[in-house]
């Protein structure tokens, strides 16, 4: 009877394996672990384990002695690891050195040749990045953004304008744009990516879309019917829908001025200068000024008659040399000199 169980045990060792127990047990195909509770990885190896091998975190490695022992490493749960430097088991069993560091030295992980990289740091090549504002390594290592884009928590994007962009327009590469086009400038709106003046336009009116109603025009941004003249209309006169109107008529020509509605020369005794403004009996309107031509030795008995060299005074709208009359021009030159005429 002993004789036979000793032979069923050796047999039943050269079947499994030497099974490493219960928590061990191999219970599928040969080189395939069926994920014992203790299988923290991957059950599956492609292509499968040998049978002298157990598929631990997805790899392949040799299968503990019976007493636990492992000539290449240690046991770590029916699997035969180098705990030194395997950087899936680093210094003890299941002790994953990635995303801080991807080697093991000494049973310690490490990023490269130097040490493993702080929390919220990976290790990428043999350096230790941020993935989340990393150009070079944007969400993962090796995702290179493209030349002027940004890493913004782990995703390129392009950098931003320096100040919020008009309505219409977007910030592409770091500028607003309207459309293609530049940002547009003061007094434009962009309006289906085209620039367009809104203080001005009546089919965007201080803003795109907005249109004035039939008959009034866009000024300064706002739709209206009272619509400014050009220039300030002269005196009398009133700006109607942006033309300057005497009355009912149109705007004054030089030399006149709207006098209650109607364009008039102000050169009359009635209107002297500006309208409404009189000139006394004996007076004349010369040049737009109320004259005595009666005493006014520049307008003597008219305007604009000038009694020059040949008198010295107007009196009753007579030039005169001293108490007579003017003095007469004949060929040789004369004047009226301290009220003598001089030949």
């Amino acid at each position: 009877m002993r004789g036979w169980l000793g032979g069923c045990f050796l047999s039943l060792l050269l079947v499994t394996g030497c099974a490493q127990g219960t928590r061990n047990d191999d219970t599928g195909p040969d080189g395939m672990d069926s994920s014992p509770p203790g299988d923290t990885g991957s059950s599956m190896c492609t292509p499968a384990c040998g049978p002298s091998q157990i598929c631990r975190l997805g790899r392949c490695r040799p299968r503990c002695d019976p007493d636990g022992t492992c000539s290449t490493g240690e046991c770590c749960e029916g699997a035969c690891v180098n705990t030194a430097l395997d950087p899936f088991e680093c210094g003890a069993c299941g002790n994953v050195c990635s995303p801080e560091g991807n080697m093991c030295a000494t049973g310690t992980c490490q990023c490269g040749s130097g040490p493993q990289c702080a929390t919220g740091e990976t290790c990428c090549g043999a350096a230790c990045v941020n993935l989340a504002d990393s150009t070079d390594n944007c969400g993962a290592c090796g995702v290179r953004c493209a030349s002027g884009a940004m890493c913004v928590d782990g995703d390129c994007v392009a950098p931003p304008c320096p100040a919020p962009c008009s309505t219409g327009e977007t910030c592409i590469d770091g500028a607003c744009r309207c459309g293609m086009a530049p940002a547009c400038g003061g007094g434009q709106g962009c309006c289906g990516d085209i620039c367009i003046d809104v203080l001005t336009n009546p089919t965007n009116c201080g803003s795109c879309g907005a249109m004035c109603p039939a008959g009034q025009m866009c000024v300064g941004g706002t739709c209206t019917s009272d619509i400014p003249c050009p220039a300030p209309c002269a005196p009398g006169e009133v700006c109607d829908m942006g033309v300057c109107r005497c009355g009912a008529g149109a705007s004054c020509s030089a030399g006149q001025s709207c006098c209650s509605g109607t364009c008039t020369t102000t050169n009359t005794e009635m209107n002297c200068g500006v309208c409404g403004n009189s000139c006394a009996a004996g007076s004349r309107c010369c040049t737009g000024i109320c004259t005595n031509v009666t005493t006014n030795v520049d307008h003597c008995g008219a305007c604009d008659n000038d009694c020059g060299s040949l008198a010295d005074s107007c009196m009753a709208a007579s030039c005169r040399c001293g108490d007579g009359s003017g003095c007469v021009e004949v060929i040789i030159p004369n004047a009226c000199v301290l009220g003598s005429c001089i030949y």
